[in-house]
């Protein structure tokens, strides 16, 4: 029975990577929420800055880095305690890789999903790396 609240964050981390260089991430996250009237909504993006981040994968070392960063955001609503409209996310930007073997590439990232509660469908679209991905489910 509380009154509406709303509850912003806004973080700013750099961490090291599992093998070398580090990530920086950025998030702003906004929550509005009304307990009585069962609702809420949520909105949050950001990002993630690769500054030769190196992973170990198969034996060998991944390096990563930001060309220029990959975006995020996401939205999400509640209404009388059930979802409505619709929830989306998505995550744009690239990086440069290279492997300890030698190879070496740029990962181009454009993907984007949305949730259609009414309809019951979800529908993602967009690429990862050279993948193009088109994909719907539906239930019931």
């Amino acid at each position: 029975n509380s009154p509406p609240t709303t509850i912003e964050l806004h973080q700013e981390l750099s961490l090291p990577c599992p093998s070398s260089g580090k990530i920086a991430t950025k998030l702003d996250l906004s929550l509005e929420v009304d307990a009585k009237a069962r609702s809420f909504a949520l909105d949050a993006d950001g990002s993630l800055a690769h500054d030769n981040c190196g992973f170990p994968h198969e034996g060998l070392t991944l390096t990563v880095t930001g060309d220029p960063d990959i975006d995020f955001a996401i939205h999400s609503e509640l209404t009388g305690g059930q979802l409505s409209g619709s929830a989306t996310s998505s995550a744009k930007g690239a990086f440069n890789w290279k492997a300890s073997d030698g190879r070496s590439g740029r990962c181009v990232i454009d993907i984007e999903t949305t949730t259609d509660f009414a309809a019951k469908k979800r529908t993602t679209e967009g690429q990862v790396c050279d993948f193009k991905i088109n994909e719907s489910l539906a239930w019931r």
